[in-house]
């Protein structure tokens, strides 16, 4: 995103501008490899601006979020993106951690019970914060809860990006 990290720019107040640079990224990368099929992934304080792009493009089929964040804080600098992606009729997944700093997991599943489409998350939220406490750890211990979310992350990538009967 604009302004964040080592990323040239300066952010918007709103995240207009972000959510378009998301868009136009989203229609290069589909103009230029005859990509039909994206899945949309956002991270932390960028999962709420990927969210907002979704149903901006065709090509989107799905949403991937990683510490989406819902809470109070979170809400005044980003309640204005909750409703695009709680709206949204595409598949969605919010993976988080038990130790978000923004969001709890009580929070998540309260804001996932009023969205629309399909939600992979709210049956499996508990089996990732189980695997590594925090979406903040790079690398969680391999075993057999991580090899559950990979099955749920695959799964929700199956049934969003590979054609049918792939």
């Amino acid at each position: 995103m604009r302004g964040v990290g080592k990323s040239s720019g300066r952010p918007s107040l709103t995240g207009s501008s972000e959510v378009r640079d998301v868009v136009s990224v989203c229609k290069w990368v589909a103009q230029n490899f005859s990509v039909r099929r994206i899945l949309l992934v956002g991270s932390s304080e960028g999962a709420p601006i990927a969210g907002s792009a979704v149903d901006q493009l065709d090509e989107v089929v799905g949403y991937v979020s990683l510490g989406y964040p819902f809470g109070l804080t979170a809400s005044i600098l980003f309640g204005g993106h909750h409703k695009a992606i709680l709206q949204s009729p595409k598949p969605k997944l919010f993976v988080m951690g038990t130790r978000d700093g923004f969001t709890s997991v009580k929070q998540l599943q309260n804001k996932l019970k009023s969205a629309a489409g399909p939600i992979l998350s709210k049956e499996n939220v508990i089996s990732f914060n189980r695997v590594c406490k925090s979406t903040k750890k790079e690398t969680p211990k391999h075993n057999s809860r991580t090899t559950a979310y990979e099955g749920m992350l695959n799964r929700f990538i199956a049934m969003t990006v590979l054609p049918s009967g792939a």
